[in-house]
């Protein structure tokens, strides 16, 4: 009895095995690989337009002793271009970039009963670092770097005397932060504010031997501006 049983289980096994044989076979499944914090990584290139708010905190000597300070408020438009490098590694972004700006920013204000001081901000620029959170659709960053800037500043003294020019560039660092979004296919869009300090710049006006006018200003800038970029790739 016991050996029928098990030749019939075998006859059973047997014409299971056969007719799992003659199944299809279907494919493996595998889970999709997720894209959706790739696509920061690469070069990009973009414009950007903005507002400046710059402070030149001024004092004013003659002949060495102090008479006097002001601040000259610098504000005005400004707009440039950018460049950089993003590296993606899961939702942390690192990057570096690099900028240009054009800037209206200007101010005059009198130091004295007849002394003025015009102080303009025509340019500067920034080479920073970025770090930043990715999100499906947009990044949060922060940025920092060195900055360097164009000071140009005309003085006068006494409107019997010719004005005096002069042109410094200084360099200084910058920090900041803001958040960049997808628009469509490559393109991005950015919000984004910047403080930058440039320190301290000083010039002297010879009146004669015996009289000299000194000014001192400590530069500092505080910028909103939006962009656009477009992603190389790479």
């Amino acid at each position: 009895m016991r050996k029928a049983t098990w030749a019939a289980f075998a006859v059973v096994f047997t014409a299971g095995l056969a007719q799992a044989a003659d199944l299809p076979r279907s494919k493996p499944v595998y889970a999709p690989v997720s894209t959706a914090f790739t696509h920061w990584t690469g070069f990009y290139v973009g414009g950007n337009i903005g507002y400046g708010w710059a402070s030149a905190e001024t004092d004013f000597s003659v002949g060495g002793a102090a008479f006097a300070s002001a601040t000259n408020n610098l504000n005005g438009v400004l707009g440039g271009a950018q460049l950089g490098y993003n590296w993606q590694i899961r939702s942390i972004v690192l990057g570096v970039e690099g900028d240009g700006q054009w800037s209206a920013q200007r101010d005059e204000q009198c130091g004295g009963i007849s002394c003025t001081v015009l102080q303009k901000l025509p340019w500067f620029a920034t080479l920073r670092g970025r770090i930043g959170w990715a999100e499906p659709s947009y990044l949060l960053y922060l940025t920092g770097g060195a900055a360097w800037g164009g000071i140009h500043e005309v003085d006068t003294i006494d409107p019997a005397l010719p004005a005096v020019g002069f042109d410094r560039t200084r360099l200084g660092w910058t920090f900041g932060g803001g958040i960049e979004t997808r628009l469509w296919d490559r393109w991005t869009g950015k919000i984004e504010f910047l403080h930058i300090d440039l320190g301290s710049t000083s010039n002297l006006v010879v009146v004669s031997p015996l009289e000299t006018f000194t000014t001192t200003s400590t530069i500092r800038n505080d910028v909103v501006r939006v962009g656009l970029n477009y992603n190389l790739g790479g």
